[in-house]
C-alpha cells in the first residue's frame, strides 16, 4: 500500500508540473545588412532574413495581399535598441513574386530583399540604422525579441 501511495503521488506531481512539448514554430532573424547605393536623397540597403526556427515561416498573410505580408521597417537611431525616440526611415512589404516556394521559408532558408530609406530624415547625431523584420507581427514566432538588426552608418 505504501508503494502505491508513493507511485500515485509522484504520478500526480509529474502530471501537474510537467509541461507539454512546445509545438515547432518559425523564428525570423535579420542576418546581413549592407548598403547597395548611397544617393543624395535616399539610401538603398540589402538585407537577408533567415528562418532559424523549427517550422516553416509563411511570409505572406492570410489574405495573401501585398499589405497583408511581412513588413520590414527601417529606423534611424542613436543606439542599437529600437525605442520610441527612433525615426522611421522607410518600410517595405515582402512581395509574392520575390519569394520562392510560394512565400514559405523552411528551416535554414533565407530571403534577400531591398529597402529604400529617406536620408533626409537622418539627423547629424544619428549614426545607426535599425531594421525590424515582421514589424506588424504578422507571423507568430518562437522568439519575437530577435527581429531587430542594426548597422552603423558611416
Amino acid at each position: 500500500m505504501k508503494y502505491i501511495f508513493i507511485f500515485t503521488a509522484l504520478f500526480i506531481q509529474n502530471t501537474l508540473w510537467s509541461h507539454p512539448a512546445e509545438p515547432p514554430c518559425p523564428d525570423l532573424v535579420i542576418g546581413a545588412v549592407e548598403v547597395i547605393e548611397y544617393q543624395k536623397k535616399c539610401l538603398i540597403l540589402q538585407y537577408t532574413i533567415y528562418n532559424q526556427g523549427d517550422a516553416p515561416a509563411n511570409l505572406f498573410g492570410e489574405k495573401r495581399k501585398r499589405t497583408d505580408n511581412i513588413v520590414v521597417r527601417a529606423y534611424f537611431s542613436g543606439d542599437k535598441q529600437l525605442n520610441r525616440g527612433d525615426t522611421a526611415a522607410g518600410a517595405t512589404y515582402i512581395y509574392q513574386k520575390d519569394v520562392p516556394n510560394n512565400g514559405v521559408l523552411n528551416t535554414g532558408e533565407y530571403y534577400t530583399g531591398i529597402i529604400e530609406l529617406d536620408r533626409r530624415k537622418k539627423s547629424s547625431f544619428v549614426a545607426i540604422i535599425l531594421l525590424h523584420a515582421d514589424a506588424m507581427s504578422t507571423l507568430k514566432e518562437c522568439d519575437e525579441t530577435n527581429n531587430v538588426a542594426w548597422m552603423i552608418l558611416n
